[in-house]
């Protein structure tokens, strides 16, 4: 594998990452709503889901960026070709012999 490829890695890691952390962080926010007696729950849920949220869009932010930049520099794949194409062709190989 060449660097181009742990970079799309990375970029799809940091997206699907980052969307579990904005659902998981909003998800709790809404929870907050069933603890307004509780000003202690209250806190606590709030803090933790604001954290996640928090969290949650940084990591879209980078892997939005991340996937930006390759788009740039012209080493992210397109729809058609496939992450792990042969270097050389089957039948191109220096050496083979073709009858």
């Amino acid at each position: 594998m060449d660097r181009t490829d742990y970079r799309q890695r990375d970029a799809a890691s940091f997206l699907m990452l980052g969307a579990f952390f904005a659902v998981m962080g909003s998800l709790v926010l809404v929870g907050t709503f069933w603890t307004l007696e509780r000003w202690h729950a209250m806190v606590v849920n709030l803090a933790a889901g604001v954290i996640l949220l928090a969290i949650g869009l940084a990591m879209l932010a980078l892997g939005a960026r991340a996937r930006r930049r390759l788009i740039v520099d012209g080493s992210f794949p397109s729809n058609s070709a496939p992450l792990n194409k042969p270097a050389v062709a089957h039948n191109d190989r220096p050496g083979a012999s073709q009858s």
